[in-house]
């Protein structure tokens, strides 16, 4: 009896898991979605044809999101025509809204809350991978970000 109890509890905190893990690759599946809508709304064009992949970096408040051509590095291996296109925060509070996209250099909308990437980066953070297949963007993989995978590149 004592073991079927204890692979109960197992098997419903897995399940808590999954749930938690199945909730973050939904919004941000989500935050992709606005951040190609305002894209398009702001400059009249669909994304870049050459961006492949999305990093999105889930943090309790916000999310930013990296859209790219090729491959960052903190998954597989970089690629050596890797670019990053097009950044985007999504604010999580009070409901989800894009405060801030950018093109390279170029400030497609910027928000009117400052963003505190070294904060941001103090708690613990999620790094989801999405890759370009067909018009959307499908969940890859997912780990905790970490900075000294970009230190090594």
């Amino acid at each position: 009896m004592k073991n079927l109890y204890f692979l109960i509890v197992i098997l419903s905190l897995c399940g808590c898991a999954t749930s938690s893990a199945s909730k973050l690759t939904s919004r941000s599946s989500d935050a992709i979605e606005m951040c190609r809508t305002e894209y398009t709304k702001i400059t009249g064009t669909e994304l870049p044809l050459d961006i492949n992949n999305v990093y999105v970096h889930a943090g309790k408040t916000m999310f930013a999101l990296l859209f790219t051509h090729g491959d960052l590095g903190t998954f597989r291996e970089r690629s050596k025509d890797y670019r990053a296109r097009i950044s985007c925060y999504v604010f999580l509070r009070p409901t989800m809204q894009v405060q801030d996209l950018r093109e390279g250099p170029k400030i497609l909308k910027e928000s009117a809350t400052m963003i505190d990437d070294a904060s941001f980066y103090e708690e613990k953070i999620y790094e989801l991978f999405f890759s370009k297949s067909g018009p959307q963007f499908t969940f890859e993989d997912m780990q905790i970000f970490s900075i000294d995978r970009i230190n090594a590149l």
